[in-house]
């Protein structure tokens, strides 16, 4: 009841990827937007960074993040219920289908992928659900 006033937002973030993520995680969770949960996501086109596949290290990241947010004293306005939770992405990305057809792509299922069809199925027209991925101003 104290977030339905709120804009709802699903973040996407490569959170170990490009150094502005933190900032975008921060600013977020500083913010009194309804976060409904952040979304490792994969990255590029490179599988492996130092022999690890990159969604759980931006996975780890964003984890950090939130902690040193907490450790800061200001996320006292958030109580634990309102601490979204992280989801993880995709290890790999979408394959180009042998068609070259668009529509002919085969999702890949993980948890952020149902953690964004939960929230639409749970919008409205007067309390919808923006994704955000970098570009909060």
């Amino acid at each position: 009841p104290e977030t339905v006033h709120l804009p709802q937002v699903m973040l996407d973030t490569d959170a170990r990827n490009e150094v502005d993520d933190q900032h975008y995680i921060a600013y977020g969770l500083f913010s009194n937007l309804d976060l409904l949960g952040i979304n490792s996501i994969h990255h590029g086109s490179h599988f492996r960074h130092f022999g690890m596949a990159q969604e759980p290290i931006n996975y780890g990241e964003i984890h950090y993040i939130i902690e040193l947010s907490r450790m800061s004293g200001l996320l006292e306005h958030r109580n634990e219920n309102l601490i979204p939770r992280v989801f993880h992405g995709a290890e790999v990305c979408l394959q180009v289908p042998a068609s070259d057809k668009w529509y002919d792509t085969q999702p890949i299922k993980c948890e952020a992928s149902e953690a964004i069809l939960a929230a639409a199925r749970g919008a409205s027209p007067n309390n919808p659900v923006a994704s955000a991925r970098h570009r909060v101003q």
